[in-house]
């Protein structure tokens, strides 16, 4: 008796396996799934690489994506840069569980012309284009470097490292404060406390655009993937704001900044859903 009622628990099981592989996932996969795509910058000359950063938002999942693959194979036959994802797979379906995801990938048109950019999933997918023009790659008017504000909100502020005289790059930090306001750039919105409220990204895939005036690039904030150990505290226990090698890179807007002369600008941050979400005056601050 006590046999056969094991074996009856074993098929059940069994069938509920099946079941639940073949038929559940699909179901969850079906409309949980979000893509969204910013190409930087959107417009430039030939050879100047671009940073495409996809966001893949899940809520209800049973595998979700861990990389990006880019196919080029269709760009001279009908001018579409392709992307793929690759996967991870969980043993237990998450019913109600958030994950967000943002990848960084670089592309280089080599002759002129427009290239559409394609992220598809199921049914979910996003489309960003990639305007390339003739001519020489454009250079800045300015030698920008320094530390920039707005005197209007101080307390944040823009890094800029700039090589004018040489090879023309840009490398920018962003520090700013969220003052425990909900973060509009986040999927879903989070609330910070004022504790955790400041935050410092880096501008990915810096270029110069228009007539050397401009400088854009997408901007990111990272993650650590560990804490430093504290003495005296058990194992496992530590501290999360130390140095540490970070686990996952976010993109969320766009910073356009708009330069009238080495001592005037014009920033701006433009979310993926192209709302603005702010603008600033910044100038150089003098020591």
């Amino acid at each position: 008796m006590m046999k056969s009622k094991i074996q009856k628990l074993l098929s059940g099981a069994a069938i509920f396996l099946v079941v639940y592989t073949l038929y559940f996932p699909s179901i969850v996969y079906a409309y949980s799934s979000a893509i969204s795509m910013t190409v930087v910058p959107e417009s430039a000359p030939i050879n100047t690489p671009r940073t495409i950063s996809v966001t893949y938002a899940v809520q209800n999942f049973c595998n979700y994506p861990t990389a990006i693959t880019l196919d080029s194979s269709m760009v001279d036959t009908n001018g579409t840069l392709s992307i793929g994802f690759d996967y991870g797979v969980l043993l237990i379906c998450a019913l109600s569980f958030n994950r967000t995801q943002t990848f960084v990938t670089t592309y280089t048109p080599v002759k002129a012309g427009d290239l559409t950019v394609r992220a598809r999933d199921g049914d979910a997918s996003a489309t960003a284009l990639i305007k390339t023009v003739d001519g020489p790659r454009i250079r800045s008017k300015f030698d920008v470097t320094g530390l920039w504000w707005d005197p209007s909100t101080s307390g944040s502020g823009l890094s800029i490292i700039h090589s004018y005289s040489t090879t023309d790059v840009a490398v920018v930090s962003w520090y700013a404060h969220t003052n425990g306001a909900v973060v509009p750039y986040e999927f879903p919105p989070q609330r910070l406390p004022p504790t955790l409220s400041a935050r410092w990204f880096s501008v990915q895939g810096l270029q110069w655009t228009e007539d050397g005036s401009v400088l854009e690039g997408g901007a990111a904030y990272t993650v650590g993937g560990s804490t430093c150990p504290v003495p005296l505290l058990p194992m496992g226990v530590g501290l999360a704001d130390c140095p540490s090698k970070s686990s996952t890179l976010t993109a969320f807007a766009r910073l356009r900044i708009k330069f009238e002369s080495a001592k005037k600008a014009r920033a701006e941050a433009i979310l993926p859903d192209g709302k603005t979400l702010f603008i600033a005056n910044i100038v150089p601050f003098d020591f």
